[in-house]
């Protein structure tokens, strides 16, 4: 099983993410990973009111929030069963996790996934030559 903080896991959900993006739907070009995490970043602030912004002030947590309203922009997992699945993948596990390990990753799921797709927009945004 890998860890969260190797450069492995790191990869892995890197590709889940870029591979959930795309842009077609909505008349956008999203070939490049700089293009799709800018033009999922584009649909949130189009939809991110002001209200929402004086409510939770923290953005990451209201890119989860957004996230769990299951937009079209970034379909990503989104059933309990779902989810585990796709942690074990990402994390290359051939059994089960533990009761207590589920039931955390589950509830922790959104706020994590918006974790990694801001540092994946930190990482592609600030690389030249993507």
């Amino acid at each position: 099983m890998l860890r969260t903080n190797t450069k492995k896991y790191a990869q892995n959900i890197e590709a889940y993410l870029l591979g959930q993006i795309d842009g077609t739907e909505f008349n956008t070009k999203t070939d490049t990973p700089k293009e799709k995490i800018n033009f999922v970043f584009d649909e949130f602030d189009n939809q991110d009111c002001e209200y929402n912004k004086r409510r939770t002030p923290n953005h990451q947590q209201r890119f989860a929030d957004w996230l769990m309203g299951l937009p079209s922009a970034m379909p990503i997992e989104f059933t309990n069963h779902g989810i585990l699945e796709l942690a074990k993948e990402l994390q290359e596990l051939k059994g089960e996790y533990p009761e207590e390990m589920e039931d955390s990753i589950i509830k922790n799921y959104f706020s994590f996934m918006s974790l990694q797709i801001h540092k994946l927009q930190d990482k592609i945004n600030n690389n030249k030559n993507q």
